[in-house]
């Protein structure tokens, strides 16, 4: 096992090496990626100890930097939601022969029963992009006591229009289970165990199963930390493992690509609605929202009643950007607790969203699941745990949410 010490010594030996085959320095080659952050890589893995991590896998650039156990056992380990980015995979798959000739196709082509109502307009992608509209309950009780996934999917009544709104969605997650075997005739853990993971020389998983015989599609895949990194390098290199290509480019980037919030340049009511994670077909997309002060905004606060004194301070600012712009609009007002006085804790926006700078993307899930990707820097990060022995509050569990920023952090990409 390495320590961090010697990882962080690795890396820079690493990136001396590349230096001296090309010739140059670091500062003389400005299209080499810089090398990890020594400081943010010693955070990661201080963080991953303290929030009792079994597994820990940093690779860069085709080097594992840290693999850490943390004394805990190897093995497979429970993905949780992790599930629903590798049960995606199945269909980049098919659309990779034609089996789908499309993600848009109609659920109810291989659903008869769903050629009627609503229910008839929803698609593949609806499915992949938590937009199909079918009612889903917080909690998964409902779903676990159901004997068949997915005929309780299948019979569920809709919350609203497909595709109207984007709502996480498990059952439409196991529902893309039963269509995967529909399209494939494979049923879905075997389909991605023969075409995804054998060739990847995945071999020790499992898949848990529900009484009628159906992979759970929102869970219940089994796999080791080391072969999540896999699927992460599989994903970073577009669909290419080893030379051979597994899944199409383009399924790749839609994957990466958000499909839940509205377009920063789409007209609406409050600017409320840009807010949000941003998520493709069931991986979520790293993504760093750019604020600015807009005359949406400035009308917005208006009609909420803000100080008319405040809103000309900040019509003043509407050209600034970034931190700067963090800075001088609560310079304006008199420092932090002033800003928040005139607009979140007045139910007031802070600010408006004009775009987006995307990092990667990831797949996540309960107890901090991670697999974050981040193909510009060649980087791939896993964090794993185990589910805690004996009775546990998991709303008192700290899951590492902060793993995507470090892992920006460490490529010197963020803020």
């Amino acid at each position: 096992m390495r320590t961090v010490a010697a990882a962080i010594v690795r890396t820079a030996a690493c990136w001396l090496a590349v230096a001296a085959v090309t010739g140059s320095a670091a500062q003389d080659a400005p299209g080499e990626p810089e090398p990890l952050n020594p400081a943010v890589l010693e955070r990661i893995v201080e963080r991953a100890r303290e929030t009792e991590s079994d597994a820990l896998i940093v690779l860069h650039r085709g080097e594992t930097v840290i693999q850490e156990r943390f004394g805990k056992p190897a093995g497979e380990i429970q993905t949780m939601s992790v599930t629903k980015s590798i049960v995606a995979l199945a269909f980049g798959r098919l659309l990779a022969d034609g089996r789908l000739e499309s993600l848009d196709e109609p659920v109810h082509r291989w659903y008869p029963e769903w050629n009627q109502g609503r229910k008839a307009q929803i698609t593949v992608r609806h499915l992949l992009a938590h937009r199909s509209g079918l009612q889903d309950l917080y909690r998964t009780t409902e779903i676990y006591r159901a004997p068949d996934f997915v005929q309780l999917a299948l019979t569920a009544e809709l919350s609203e229009d497909p595709g109207a709104a984007f709502r996480y969605n498990n059952k439409a997650c196991n529902l893309l289970a039963g269509l995967a075997e529909r399209i494939s005739g494979t049923r879905l853990d075997k389909l991605i165990g023969e075409e995804l993971f054998e060739p990847m020389g995945i071999e020790s998983w499992s898949w848990m199963l529900d009484d009628a015989g159906n992979p759970h599609g929102m869970a219940g895949l089994r796999m080791r930390p080391e072969d999540l990194a896999k699927v992460g390098v599989l994903m970073m290199q577009q669909g290419v493992w080893e030379g051979e290509r597994l899944l199409p480019a383009s399924f790749i980037e839609e994957c990466m690509t958000d499909q839940a919030l509205v377009p920063v340049d789409a007209e609406v009511e409050s600017v409320a609605e840009r807010w949000g994670a941003p998520h493709g077909l069931l991986w979520w997309v790293i993504a760093d929202p750019e604020f600015a002060v807009t005359d949406t905004l400035l009308d917005e606060w208006a009609r909420l009643d803000a100080p008319a004194e405040f809103i000309e301070k900040m019509r003043q600012l509407r050209d600034v950007r970034g931190d700067e712009l963090l800075e001088r609009s609560r310079e304006a007002v008199g420092g932090e607790e002033a800003w928040g006085e005139l607009t979140w804790q007045a139910n007031r926006p802070d600010y408006d969203i004009v775009g987006w700078k995307t990092h990667g993307f990831s797949a996540k899930g309960y107890l901090g699941q991670y697999l974050v990707v981040l193909p510009e820097h060649e980087l791939v990060v896993v964090r794993m745990r185990r589910t805690p022995e004996g009775e546990f509050d998991d709303r008192t569990l700290d899951i590492m949410r902060d793993i995507e920023g470090l892992a920006v952090a460490l490529t010197g990409a963020g803020g």
